[in-house]
Parts: C-alpha cells; structure tokens; sequence
C-alpha cells in the first residue's frame, strides 16, 4: 500500500516540474497501469501469459470478448485455456497465434469464437491492439506489407498507418493526454487495472464481459439486412487456419448462442449470408471444424445485448463439454 502512494506521489510531483509534454508518454509507458483504462489489464495479462507460462495447454480458445466471457476453463478441462481478447478481430488474432507459437509449445485444439461484426471491421485494432501494445512492431510492419496488395484498406481508416503507429508507439499526448488527465483529475484506474488482472489470472484467461441477471434488448445483428465478409479479415482468417495446420493444430469455430431477443428478429437474408459465409469456410478448410447453426438462449443467460452472463457462461460450457467430449477428456469443475 505504502509503495503504492509513494508511487502516485512521485508521479505527480515529478509533474510540477518537468513540461506535461515531456513527461506525459514516460510516465504512461513506466506506469501504465495508473494509467490506462481497466481493459488494459486483460491485454497486459494476455500478452504476459503468451510469453510465458508454467506447463502445457492442450487446448486454446480465442476470438473476441464473446469467447473471452463464454468459455470457462474451468468447466472444461484442465489445460484449457482462455487466450481470447475483447474487440479482437483474425487480424488480431493471427498475429497473437504466430506470437505464441514462436514462445511455446503447440496446442493440439484451437477453439475460435468471435461475432460476425468483427468479420467485416477491426473497429478495435487501433483503440485497443495499437493503443495498447499488445501487436508487436514487426507484426505491424508485416501487415503493412500485406496490406500492399489490396487496393482498398479503408477497414484500418482513412490515416498514414506507419505514422499512426508511431504515434501509439511513443505515447504522444494526441493519443493518450485523455488517459493522462483522468489520472491527474483523481480517477483510480489502478486498483481497476489490478482486480482485472487477477481475476484474469485465476480464471485462465477467462472474464465475464455481461454480469446483468437477463437481458431482454436485441443487439444490433436483428437490424442487419445482410452479411458479407471483409475481403482482408476473410483472407486473414484463412491464414489463421492455415497457421493451425502448419503447427498440426485441429481448428474449431464454434459460435455461441444468441439471445432469444436478437434470433427471433434475425433478417432472412442475414441469416442465408451469414451462413452461406461459414459454409464455404468449410469448403475451402476441409480440416477445420466451422460450425454454422444459429441457434439462442433465453434472455435469462444474457448479460447484455452481446455477451452470456455467468449463468450462461457455465451453461455453455458445460455443453461444449458434452459436445467435444473427446477434446475435452480430462473434464471440468462441475
């Protein structure tokens, strides 16, 4: 506790004396925690663990903040683990797998979960991948030259993406002055950061997104009229499976239910494209497992518009158990 204030009292003082430009990015970047939003700690908390951790895990759940709320270790297996990340998008993702294969051994499963927005925009690549420095600059740069054979790159916004970067990279206040002020106008992010972390840590990655008891409100799929894959997060996605198969890993995506709030007004020709889409995944995948039923729960397992609360997260995962009994063999917490 002691070193804790000392910490905050040497932060601010050092503030008085030296201009707010320049200690702005270095106090950020040597205490970020103080700092930073509390979705940072699952971020830092992801990245932590992908770089290293005690024993082998046979199976890894990524995707989105719906896989990163549905799916509970603990009721699955004992070396599963909940790698996922909110807002995360197979851009995103790949380049997490790729890091995490380089540091560890290869997982035997891959399960993969993510709503079918993040199919068509990375709205989070920049608020949150970038922001946060969870994608390393050599990824970046790799995607940047990937990015050269595609004429349209509008899904990244309209913006000097080399130069953004640098920007996120050195904490300049265009990007983090308001994360700066909310800190020096007295709002504890820190003790928010910590408790995320931790319960990060002792769920296995796993953390409820929706804590509501129902949630009665469709999300913003019922007023879709139709579906149709980004071409870049389409191709990136097919490298994300492929870089299964180069490492012998089975890749699974398994969707999780929606709400029966949001599936009883699901347009029709959402539901064909959207469909449609993941089938002819498994047609050009026929090694991956792509799951494409729509299926719902009662609101009752909702915790907002999006996301199963905890509830729902042990129903789900109990099923999937059940379902995937033979990845799953070692069991559960009941």
């Amino acid at each position: 506790m002691l070193v804790k204030v000392l910490k905050k009292v040497i932060i601010k003082m050092t503030i008085l004396i030296i201009p707010f430009f320049a200690i702005m990015p270095i106090s950020i970047w040597l205490f970020p925690m103080y700092f930073m939003d509390e979705e940072y700690a699952a971020f830092l908390q992801n990245m932590k663990w992908g770089g290293q951790h005690d024993g082998y895990y046979r199976v890894l759940i990524m995707g989105d903040s719906e896989a990163k709320s549905a799916w509970l270790p603990d009721e699955l297996s004992e070396d599963t683990y909940n790698f996922s990340l909110a807002g995360a998008s197979p851009i995103d993702e790949y380049y997490c797998l790729k890091d995490y294969l380089e540091k560890n051994d290869a997982p035997e499963y891959l399960f993969y979960t993510q709503a079918a927005g993040h199919f068509v925009e990375a709205d989070f690549f920049w608020s949150r991948m970038i922001y946060f420095h969870r994608m390393r600059e050599t990824d970046f740069y790799d995607l940047l030259e990937t990015l050269k054979d595609y004429k349209d790159v509008t899904l990244f916004g309209e913006r000097n993406m080399k130069q953004e970067f640098l920007l996120y990279k050195y904490y300049f206040p265009t990007k983090y002055s308001s994360a700066f002020l909310k800190f020096l106008l007295g709002e504890n992010r820190y003790d928010k950061c910590i408790k995320n972390y931790q319960i990060a840590e002792e769920n296995c990655g796993q953390m409820q997104v929706g804590n509501a008891d129902r949630w009665d409100e469709a999300n913003k799929y019922a007023k879709w009229e139709s579906f149709e894959a980004n071409e870049i997060i389409d191709d990136y996605f097919g490298k994300l499976i492929d870089l299964c198969g180069e490492h012998g890993i089975k890749f699974i995506f398994q969707m999780i239910p929606y709400s029966e709030s949001t599936y009883e007004n699901l347009q029709p020709q959402f539901v064909s494209d959207y469909t449609s889409y993941l089938e002819s995944l498994q047609e050009e995948h026929p090694d991956a497992l792509i799951d494409h039923e729509l299926v719902s729960y009662d609101n009752s397992y909702y915790g907002d518009a999006y996301h199963l609360n905890r509830r729902g997260t042990v129903r789900f995962s109990q099923e999937m158990r059940e379902k995937y009994s033979e990845i799953f063999k070692t069991g559960g917490e009941s």
